[in-house]
């Protein structure tokens, strides 16, 4: 107790206790405004066909491509600067042009708004100017970019976050509900037409023939690792779109696993 001055040794606040902000989340801990866990590794999966994962180009632009098993497919949460992280060179999620551009690159971390960015429900957004992180042109292939653009919720824009202390193998058999087919077991693809036709390789094409069990060129499979309808007679062959998916003929060509 003193005689009153008025200086800072002599001032106080009152907290009250139901009024106490909640401590910030730790390691391994959802942040729930930002809707992700924080320092625990993950990819981010473009749910268009391809399902392509979040990557880096070799600079600083933001693309997608096929898993690859790099850590420049890692993010993660950084709970300080608000931001997500690569996991290979640990710089963040970033607006070009300080927000001013649409364009998604990697920069050294301010935790500014265009770095600052909540997972709602499928897609990404920076919290800001409510964009959302979008595959450019919603062209599904390698190397495509990533921006921010205005939320429309197509495939382009929905993403999926897989931790990897998660990530289990693969089941080689059973059905893939995404698919509606069952892995590794062989089919007929036949026509409901009254000849009862099925789907076989001639050449390259596929045309229609009366069922023959001696003919592996009439059985097919699902890959669930390619996402392709293989052929039973030549492993490394998918059913195909032809021209890259420009033409309409179906054919059997060198699996690529692309959406065609």
């Amino acid at each position: 107790m003193w005689v009153k001055h008025g200086e800072t040794n002599q001032k106080w606040n009152i907290q009250y206790v139901d009024d106490m902000p909640p401590e910030e989340p730790k390691k391994g801990e959802l942040n729930q405004e930002y809707g992700f866990y924080v320092a625990r590794p993950f990819h981010v999966i473009s749910q268009m066909p391809g399902r392509r994962y979040l990557d880096i180009d070799g600079g600083r632009n933001v693309v997608i491509r096929r898993e690859s098993k790099k850590d420049t497919q890692v993010w993660y949460f950084d709970q300080k600067s608000k931001t997500i992280k690569n996991q290979k060179n640990n710089e963040s999620f970033d607006i070009q042009n300080a927000g001013k551009s649409n364009n998604m690159q990697i920069w050294r971390t301010n935790g500014n708004w265009f770095q600052q960015f909540r997972l709602i429900g499928m897609t990404i957004m920076n919290v800001k100017n409510g964009k959302v992180l979008d595959v450019a042109a919603n062209r599904d292939a390698d190397g495509q970019n990533v921006l921010v653009y205005t939320r429309h919720d197509g495939l382009n824009q929905r993403w999926k976050i897989v931790y990897l202390d998660e990530i289990k193998p693969e089941p080689a058999s059973g059905l893939d509900k995404e698919a509606g087919l069952y892995r590794n077991r062989p089919f007929y693809i036949t026509s409901k037409m009254g000849g009862k036709r099925v789907v076989t390789i001639k050449g390259n094409d596929l045309i229609m023939q009366s069922k023959d069990e001696n003919n592996e060129g009439q059985l097919w499979y699902y890959d669930h690792l390619t996402r392709t309808i293989k052929s039973q007679q030549f492993k490394g062959k998918s059913i195909d779109i032809s021209n890259a998916g420009r033409g309409q003929n179906l054919i059997v060509w060198k699996t690529s696993g692309k959406w065609w």
